[in-house]
């Protein structure tokens, strides 16, 4: 059997660490090709005589270099196997080229872009998150050994330009190309590291002493120095909700794509026609623009784990319309988000699995989990804290690690609260009925994961009808505070 991509640090092959890769690609839109070379910083242990690094088998590998010397690899499928000298630390050198994967619907189906623009221009881009970086470039594909910097370096056609993640640090003319070099200077997930091929203008926006920078196509430039004015504003509320953006160091870039959007660290793709979908605002922007807090900032170690990106940024887009708008705004938006819920697979995933998610739960319930985990607290001074102290500890997480901190910081036993949100697809119903003496008794087919709240005291709801103090005509307003059903009876 072909070896696949290995996930996390699971056995030997995987037991070492990337400090630093270095991108060298020249990119050909007409012919879809990539052709260069990767190098990468590692440190191993003493015995570490192998390891597994992971490449699409679309792809051909030239030559493997370690610490300047060519070494006799080995392929299998998707799996390049590299030897080692008895040390530490190695610097590698993967020369390959080839056709990498192509996406036929991006970003949800992974792989690289090449179309045209309305104007006949190239654009070509890459958009990766559930199939792996290794799908256009080699590299240890794992999502909990991010680099600590990444260089940067496309070479394009001469009239092109090539926009990536980080800060530009130089264009160089090379004969009928242009070298376009970008720093990254931050850990960054290897599915995040992308280019954007096109014809862009430039637009920029100053924001408490940083500069904003947007690349939309060339005849989108108008459109886009309106549209994109939001963006301050994004940043100006995500920032009193979660702390300063994370990535002032490296920038903050919008580019155009052609696809709906992906949070590729500080350079989010966006593809949603500059259009607003609710009041002034842009769910799109709204969403990606989260995404730098959840999931760049502190992220899943795992796929597996991948709703603690999603619930967070959808729960921010709900949050965003509370502080523009108000209460009844943000309710309105969860409450047409809750209509996407489908409730058939649950939102957590096998670690170490290839995960393909056939629906949205762990958006949309996810943003409900949230939701309700506010009302269960009962405390928003705590609840806005819990957000801030969150982003103070970067890094990443598994879904445990995760659910531990929360309950650290607030003080509350939660294993049942998430065990219900994340590994079952059930909903909540509370049933209720109206006795002799025209008071509201209610109960629940099972113990409620959560504390259910009216007027500052906690309604007792067992398996058993007994009365509570909620009217009848308001029982149906927990439906906006809680992810549950009520539902009358005899």
């Amino acid at each position: 059997m072909a070896q696949q991509p290995l996930q996390c640090n699971e056995g030997p092959l995987r037991n070492f660490d990337v400090k630093f890769y270095s991108l060298s690609l020249t990119l050909q839109p007409e012919q879809k090709y990539i052709q260069g070379y990767v190098d990468m910083h590692i440190s191993t242990s003493l015995q570490q005589d192998t390891i597994q690094l992971d490449l699409d088998a679309r792809l051909k590998t030239d030559s493997v270099w370690v610490n300047n010397s060519s070494v006799n690899f080995r392929r299998d499928s998707s799996a390049l196997f590299v030897p080692l000298p008895t040390q530490r630390n190695h610097v590698l050198r993967v020369f390959y080229q080839g056709i990498p994967l192509e996406s036929n619907n991006p970003p949800w189906q992974g792989g690289c872009t090449w179309t045209r623009d309305a104007r006949g221009n190239y654009w070509a881009g890459v958009s990766i998150q559930n199939d792996g970086a290794h799908k256009w470039w080699p590299c240890k594909n794992s999502w909990c050994d991010r680099p600590d910097s990444v260089a940067l370096q496309f070479k394009v056609p001469a009239s092109y330009q090539a926009i990536a993640n980080g800060k530009l640090q130089s264009v160089k003319k090379e004969n009928a190309y242009r070298l376009f070099q970008w720093k990254i200077s931050v850990p960054i997930a290897l599915y995040n590291i992308t280019f954007y091929l096109g014809k862009f203008a430039y637009v920029t926006q100053e924001w408490q002493g940083n500069r904003l920078q947007y690349y939309p196509l060339q005849y989108q430039k108008r459109a886009a120095k309106k549209h994109f004015r939001q963006c301050k504003d994004i940043l100006q509320v995500y920032e009193q909700l979660f702390g300063k953006y994370p990535f002032y160091r490296d920038g903050f870039k919008v580019v155009e794509a052609p696809y709906w959007g992906m949070e590729h660290q500080t350079a989010i793709a966006y593809g949603n026609s500059y259009h607003n979908d609710i009041a002034d605002y842009d769910f799109i922007l709204l969403h990606e623009i989260a995404h730098e807090w959840w999931g760049n900032n502190v992220g899943a170690s795992d796929p597996a784990y991948m709703w603690i990106h999603e619930a967070f940024a959808t729960y921010s887009e709900a949050l965003f319309m509370e502080k523009r708008y108000g209460m009844e705004v943000a309710t309105d938006y969860l409450l047409q988000q809750q209509k996407r819920i489908k409730n058939k697979e649950i939102m957590e995933g096998t670690p170490g699995a290839t995960l393909h998610y056939s629906d949205a739960d762990m958006y949309y319930r996810g943003t409900w989990m949230l939701h309700t985990l506010r009302h269960h607290v009962h405390n928003d001074s705590l609840w806005f804290e819990l957000f801030k102290k969150i982003q103070s500890q970067p890094g990443l997480y598994t879904a445990q690690s995760f659910r531990a901190a929360i309950q650290s910081f607030l003080k509350l036993n939660l294993e049942d609260f998430f065990d219900f949100f994340t590994k079952t697809t059930e909903v909540p119903m509370l049933y209720y009925r109206i006795n002799e003496e025209g008071n509201v008794e209610c109960r629940s087919d099972a113990p409620l994961p959560f504390t259910i709240w009216w007027k500052n005291a906690p309604l007792t709801i067992t398996t058993s009808f007994s009365q509570v103090s909620i009217p009848q005509d308001q029982l149906r307003s927990l439906e906006q505070e809680y992810y549950l059903k009520c539902i009358a009876t005899k």
